[in-house]
């Protein structure tokens, strides 16, 4: 394993519904990869989104969501 990334924890869940794990890097590429800030994004989102079951669903209230937050 590379020196710079140490994982945490890995959970093999492609819908982690409340948070997500976040792992763990040492250097600030690994803290700019879509690993991380996809996590950290997810992580920030609000709980009704999370737990949406369906991604046409998911995809209409992300963007209600993002232009409330670009335009407030």
């Amino acid at each position: 394993m590379d020196d710079s990334m140490h994982v945490v924890s890995f959970q093999n869940n492609l819908s982690c519904q409340d948070t997500c794990t976040i792992p763990y890097f040492r250097t600030a590429t690994g803290k700019r990869s879509f690993s991380f800030r996809g996590v950290k994004l997810w992580n920030s989102l609000p709980q009704n989104l999370k737990r949406l079951e369906n991604f046409n669903g998911l995809k209409i209230a992300l963007k209600e969501f993002l232009m409330k937050e670009l335009y407030e």
